[in-house]
């Protein structure tokens, strides 16, 4: 009887123990070319088995791999500053724990410990990816529970396996090759683009990945400053996150054209040319923070796309073009002298059952005629987004703002034209 308890005994732990551990798929690896990728620009190495790329990573192993990502490995293993984390204290991941810890790439488990045993999770090794990349939660960029969503908006998309919960080697390789390509917070640069620049990835290697645009393999990209004034279609309103999502952080990315465009976003939702704000809903874009920071601005290009909430709004569009021009003059009077063009706004599909909204196709309409009259009148390059989305009414949430996917052709029809415009003055 005795030893019949023991035996169950030992059975129901054996049990529990196997249930404690992380779910691992036990199949081939999908990602090994993405590993070998990293391997041959010295950002992945495996284990003394090889890469094991199928079972759960540790925490100590998700850091590192980070570290290694990001080229920092030398400067890692050579840190001999203080560290909370006393749990890692003279064990070989200590320099990597605490450097990460310096860097503000990890904050530990308490302020004490790191749990460097413990399995790492998708939440928690997208974490890490999303602070190296300059994003924080101190900053409100994300919250820790939401982070591999977050990453799938910056260009990190989940797996269906660990959107699911199984988390392995394989797939911290598959979101590290991801995160090469994926842009730095707030910069028209890439990660691997940064990697080259300082000298922690070799050119060749990351151009035979074509990892790298060809204007970036070639040094023939052109970086030039763009401000981007306008309402909620440049903001980016109705996207999921207009950082990521907007046409000037979309167009922040392109590089097909041979230009590479560092995008300053000055867009405010409800804002319009007309000055006076006597009438409903009238957001004076000259009245606005968005403006007194956008003529701050030592840009090179100003591109101009307003008019839409005049179009709805403004009792006052038989002077649109006086309005217009004085609104366009403070921007070509800057002391930089930048190249200011008139942005066409686009076609509109608002529709609203019991009212008849023809009169809005009307006026907008009559706004991009009025704005093409001052961009003759004053000399100015026209770009055209009003023609783009003629008879595309699914590229919008609500007739009036953009899906996710309208933003991102609208970018790419802004950049395609704004590249043609200063081919021609070259």
């Amino acid at each position: 009887m005795k030893k019949t308890v023991q035996r169950s005994l030992a059975l129901l732990l054996s049990l529990l123990m196997l249930l404690a551990l992380p779910a691992m798929a036990g199949e081939a690896p999908i990602y090994t070319d993405e590993a070998d990728a990293l391997n041959s620009l010295g950002l992945f190495q495996g284990t003394g088995n090889g890469y094991e790329l199928e079972r759960a990573p540790t925490r100590a192993e998700a850091l590192v791999l980070l570290v290694r990502l990001l080229g920092k490995e030398a400067e890692a293993i050579a840190y001999a500053g203080d560290c909370p984390l006393g749990d890692v204290a003279g064990r070989w991941m200590a320099p990597y724990v605490g450097w990460a810890y310096a860097q503000g790439i990890t904050k530990g488990t308490s302020d004490s410990a790191f749990t460097p045993d413990a399995y790492a999770d998708a939440r928690m090794f997208s974490t890490f990816v999303l602070r190296a990349l300059g994003y924080t939660e101190e900053a409100g960029d994300f919250i820790y529970a939401d982070a591999v969503a977050k990453a799938g908006t910056v260009g990190i998309e989940a797996s269906a396996g660990y959107a699911a919960g199984d988390f392995s080697r394989d797939d911290c390789v598959h979101i590290c090759y991801q995160a090469l390509s994926a842009l730095r917070k707030g910069s028209a640069e890439t990660l691997i683009e940064k990697l080259v620049a300082d000298g922690a990835v070799d050119a060749a290697a990351a151009d035979a990945l074509n990892l790298r645009s060809p204007a970036d393999q070639t040094g023939d990209a052109d970086t030039i400053t763009v401000a981007c004034v306008g309402d909620s279609l440049t903001f980016g309103l109705m996207s999921d996150d207009p950082a990521t999502q907007s046409y000037p952080s979309v167009m922040a990315t392109l590089r097909e054209g041979g230009y590479r465009f560092v995008t300053e976003n000055y867009g405010l939702s409800g804002a319009c040319v007309d000055p006076d704000d006597s009438y409903f809903f009238a957001l004076p874009y000259d009245a606005s923070a968005e403006y007194a920071a956008s003529i701050l601005t030592q840009a090179d290009i100003v591109l101009l796309m307003l008019g839409t909430n005049d179009a709805f709004w403004s009792p006052h569009l038989d002077i649109f073009e006086e309005n217009y021009t004085k609104l366009i003059r403070t921007y070509s009077d800057l002391p930089q002298k930048p190249t200011v063009i008139a942005v066409l706004p686009p076609h509109l599909y608002f529709t609203m059952e019991g009212m008849d909204t023809g009169i809005y196709d009307t006026n907008i309409a009559n706004v991009v005629q009025y704005e093409k009259n001052v961009a003759e009148a004053l000399g100015l390059p026209v770009i055209d987004a009003y023609s783009f989305n003629a008879d595309s009414p699914e590229l919008f949430v609500d007739g009036i703002h953009f899906t996710v996917e309208g933003y991102s052709l609208l970018a790419q029809e802004i950049y395609s034209q704004l590249c043609a415009i200063l081919d021609g003055m070259n």
